[in-house]
């Protein structure tokens, strides 16, 4: 469970992340036309939510299959 709570988190703290990325992002291309050297682009952030959602859903059928296991 602990560790659900952790990846909930991290997954937070991602899409927060690619949220900020995101707008500092366009306004950078806005300003001008480049991105700072030590920008992380979005889509970069996106695939590591992507991993956390896969990770989470596993840790959803384990609790699942667990909580079913305990009711037989």
């Amino acid at each position: 469970m602990e560790q659900y709570t952790d990846l909930l988190k991290k997954r937070n703290e991602l899409e927060q992340l690619i949220q900020n990325n995101e707008e500092i992002y366009q306004q950078s291309l806005n300003w001008s036309g480049l991105l700072p050297a030590n920008m992380v682009h979005p889509s970069d952030l996106a695939g590591h939510l992507q991993v956390l959602n896969i990770e989470l859903d596993r840790l959803n059928s384990a609790l699942e299959q667990y909580a079913q296991d305990q009711l037989s």
